[in-house]
């Protein structure tokens, strides 16, 4: 038994141990599993990643930091760029059209960003991240050794500005040999004009063409990265990954000498080679090719208004981010010409000559001729923010010797133009514009970065509120009808939406929407021309889509504006909802009665506050219409120009409809004292003379006016004149939604989930609901028609499909890229929770579109508020969808659509427009 006992525990042991030995086994194996897949890569080892600059960038920080530098310097740093200063050559060149006239051109080493200048390089440590790159392509070969590098490793990898590869390609130990190339922008099969060489392609190369139209160029870049060794397993070596630019960026600016007054309108180049093969170079330190240089074609800058009297060595082509530099094939000019054409019908033109080199900045200047051209200094318009401390622009200022060497000229700032009489002194400096000592710099062949200071001219909004004087008397209603939104008497004018700011005892007539206009009925807003029909289809399709005969709550047709005129007796009145009490907690509409034809409410003491009520006209506890109360300062109301990119002007509201601002600190809610943008001319001049005289430079500095608060607005379904709450914390009445069919008209309540195509009687499926004569499914410029289901305030209405068109080059979503590159925007800054977007050229104001979110069609949620901005205009583009400008901005997805077609059951803001 003891025998047994012995020999059951040394089996026991030695099963024991065995189950140890497999469980390391299986641990062994696990481990490898783990570390390489079926190919070897290490899946869990270090991925390839980049450290990445810009060729000129790095030298530019070296160049400024030894001004003044000897010739042999100055020629070892154009070396860098594969440049010599026979490439950097300055000339006359001769005009046709205007006696007198020529071109100076000017070479540059480099391509400047204007707003990445000189002397910001040496206030900072290296960077490895560009201010303006977007995504890039990469590609890698790997090798067992330096010499047998010529294995594909991956391709057209869509990689991160930081250098971070999207999708992580990890390093193989048994391939520690490895070299990458770059291409940007991202290629993609959307954007047909880059495309990149196959994979199997050891010398990657791109064929690329040149977009014809300004605004829509590419600035082709690309990298190539020694051979980089994978020396310390799991440790990732570094890879400098630095990027040139392969293209010749050309630019046209007004010279100092002009004695002829017009206005500049377009530039064009004409005859230049569009399309091209470029190989990639094979070291870092090496030269692209390019080859098979095809199609000229013409390429156009317009929508420019530069008036050659007035501004003097200023760029034509904007701020950097404007992206209205030409960005043109390095190509010898044959037969290639300029065309300036000017506002009174006349033009001049230039035959172009000598070389383009890849990476230099080419600019032609508009003068008169005279003898000497070694000096140049050049300004550029720049637009500040509502609030920023400060106006940055740049300076370029330097000159060149016949034997080509570059040298910085001092500069600085010499005198104002505040009236526009186009006398400049210091004394005419405004006040606005604060500058304790003269603004001067070194100069720079780069754009050196420079900035006066601006006065704070912002007030706390909650304000405006209190300025205005308390309106009518209890005995004597202030009629809102009888005044515009700045308090002033008009005549009749009805809507559904009337702003209120001020105190007071109010009342409104009982009319339906804008039926009543001028002091007469307005039979356009209720009742449609008619409508000839010319086929079958045309014929049904009114019937389905085209309401002729507006209608009430019982379904009746409108034939007069007054309620009472149509069978309708309101014998009460109630708030719908309400997203704002006074600092009591009572509601800031009080006192609501029916009073004849009339709807009665006090606004009275301490119960004023920004914000939104619906209130409604009863019959027998039946709604039979509601009116909107917009709770804010008439500064809502004014209009900024926004010109479209058909240059159609539209004069949009500054404020979304409904908004609501929302105190959270000290600084929000605010505004400036100034309502339309300020400006003065500011002239530079050159330290040095040339023959006896200073060069000059004359630019404008515009600050625009503004606001800012946290908040919301009101959101719509399409269609309907219902506001609907921006929040879901109410302060009165209730809001909801249903997906039964409901009468919108007695429920202004509820929101419509039902789907619009699920029975012709949906009410919001007709597509002139906000357009009286809109009669198709075309997105245009036609005026709209404003209808009594329009929910803007007195003169005006929703605007029309083509109104927001100006804000981005991209249509709609139709497959595209979730991340657009940010030069598709027609925007000036950053991302603040919405989009600063300009209103036409680099000098006219801006205007702010919040990222408000949306109503989910689904289950009338409010999402995505900080990320998505979507805003409706009154054009359908088929029977489910309706244009709209939509946006979004977050880790995913960024993106401008200036027509995007989205379901008319989704809640969205409305951008009013004057009529």
């Amino acid at each position: 038994m003891q025998k047994k006992n012995i020999i059951m525990n040394q089996y026991n042991s030695f099963i024991i141990r065995l189950g140890n030995l497999l469980v390391f086994g299986l641990l062994l194996v696990s481990c490898s599993d783990d570390l390489f897949d079926g190919n070897r890569n290490e899946v869990n080892g270090p991925t390839v990643s980049f450290d990445v600059t810009q060729v000129q960038d790095n030298m530019t920080r070296r160049r400024a930091a030894s001004v003044p530098m000897t010739r042999a310097a100055f020629a070892a740093q154009l070396s860098e760029l594969n440049l010599s200063t026979a490439d950097l050559p300055v000339r006359q060149i001769k005009c046709e059209g205007v006696v007198n006239t020529c071109l100076i051109q000017t070479t540059t080493a480099g391509i400047q960003d204007l707003n990445n200048m000189a002397s910001e390089s040496l206030t900072r440590a290296n960077i490895t991240t560009m201010k303006t790159l977007q995504q890039f392509s990469t590609l890698g070969f790997r090798g067992d050794a330096e010499e047998n590098i010529d294995t594909p490793w991956f391709a057209n990898e869509k990689t991160n500005p930081d250098g971070k590869i999207v999708n992580p390609v990890p390093w193989n130990w048994s391939y520690r040999w490895g070299q990458f190339y770059a291409v940007y922008p991202l290629v993609t099969d959307a954007y047909g004009k880059l495309k990149l060489s196959p994979q199997s392609q050891r010398q990657p190369s791109v064929d690329f063409e040149v977009e014809r139209d300004v605004k829509n160029q590419k600035d082709l870049m690309t990298a190539t990265t020694k051979p980089i060794w994978y020396e310390t397993h799991n440790v990732a070596p570094t890879i400098p990954l630095a990027f040139t630019h392969a293209l010749t960026a050309v630019r046209f600016k007004v010279g100092s000498n002009l004695s002829y007054n017009k206005t500049i309108t377009k530039v064009e180049i004409i005859n230049a080679m569009s399309k091209g093969h470029y190989t990639l170079p094979g070291d870092p330190h090496g030269s692209g090719t390019w080859s098979d240089l095809s199609t000229p074609a013409t390429f156009t800058l317009d929508g420019i208004n530069v008036n050659t009297a007035k501004e003097k060595n200023v760029l034509l082509t904007g701020e950097g981010e404007d992206n209205f530099t030409f960005y043109m094939l390095p190509q010898t000019l044959k037969d290639v010409s300029m065309k300036v054409s000017f506002d009174d019908n006349t033009s001049i033109s230039a035959k172009l000559g000598g070389i383009w080199r890849a990476g230099t900045t080419v600019q032609y200047g508009l003068s008169e001729k005279q003898s000497t051209w070694e000096y140049h200094i050049t300004g550029n318009n720049c637009t500040a923010a509502y609030n920023a401390a400060s106006a940055e622009f740049s300076i370029q200022s330097y000159r060149q010797s016949p034997d080509g060497i570059q040298q910085a000229v001092p500069w600085k700032v010499v005198g104002y133009d505040a009236n526009g009489d186009d006398k400049f002194s210091m004394d005419e400096k405004p006040d606005w514009v604060e500058s304790s000592k003269v603004c001067q710099g070194s100069g720079s062949t780069n754009f050196e970065k420079a900035s006066v200071g601006l006065r704070y001219d912002v007030i706390d909004f909650e304000d405006c509120f209190w300025a205005e004087d308390e309106r009518g008397s209890e005995a004597s209603r202030y009629d809102l009808s009888l005044h515009d939104y700045k308090g002033n008497e008009t005549k009749r004018n009805t809507a559904n939406c009337y702003l209120i700011s001020a105190l007071g005892y109010y009342r409104l007539p009982l009319v339906y929407g804008n039926a009543i206009k001028n002091g007469e009925a307005n039979p356009s807003a209720y009742q449609a021309k008619e409508w000839q029909t010319g086929s079958g289809y045309e014929e049904r399709f009114k019937r389905s889509y085209f309401l002729s005969k507006f209608t009430n709550h019982l379904g009746n047709e409108i034939t007069d504006p007054w309620l009472r005129n149509n069978g309708v007796k309101p014998d009460g009145a109630k708030i719908v909802w309400a997203d704002t009490n006074d600092s009591n907690g009572k509601p800031i509409v009080t006192n609501l009665k029916i009073s004849g034809d009339y709807l009665e409410f006090d606004v009275d003491d301490n119960s004023f506050e920004n914000g939104n009520v619906v209130i409604a006209a009863t019959q027998n506890g039946t709604v039979v219409w509601s009116w909107h109360l917009w709770f804010t300062d008439p500064w809502s109301l004014n209009t900024v120009e926004v010109t479209n990119k058909d240059g159609v002007k539209y004069k949009m509201a500054q404020a979304p409809l409904g908004m609501k601002y929302i105190r959270s600190d000290q600084d929000d809610w605010t505004m400036t004292y100034f309502t339309s943008p300020r400006s003065v001319r500011v002239k530079v001049e050159q330290d040095v003379k040339n023959n006896g005289e200073k060069q000059t430079s004359i630019f404008t500095i515009t600050q625009n006016n503004g606001f800012r608060g946290d908040g919301f607005a009101t959101f719509y379904q399409w269609g309907r004149k219902d506001a609907m709450p921006g929040t879901s914390a109410l302060a009165a009445g209730t809001f909801s939604s249903s997906g039964e069919k409901f009468n919108v008209i007695e429920h202004p309540e509820l929101f419509w989930l039902r789907d619009s195509r699920d029975e012709y009687e949906c009410p919001l499926r007709y597509i002139n609901l906000w357009s009286m004569d809109n009669t198709s499914f075309v997105a245009n410029d036609e005026p709209v028609v404003k209808t009594i289901y329009d929910p803007c305030p007195v003169g005006f209405h929703v605007p029309g499909a083509n109104a927001f068109t100006g804000f981005s080059s991209t249509d709609d979503y139709n497959g595209g890229e979730s991340i657009q590159p940010e030069s598709n925007f027609n925007v000036v800054g950053k991302w603040d929770n919405g989009w600063n977007f300009k209103t036409g050229n680099s000098t006219t104001p801006t205007i702010f579109f919040p990222a408000f979110g949306f109503i989910q069609r689904a289950d009338a949620t409010i999402n995505a508020v900080g990320k998505y901005g979507d805003y409706w205009t009154a054009a359908r583009k088929n029977e489910e969808d309706a244009y709209t400008l939509s946006f979004l901005y977050d880790s995913y997805n960024r993106r401008v659509y200036r027509k995007c077609p989205q379901s008319i059951r989704f809640g969205h803001v409305i951008r009013p427009v004057a009529e």
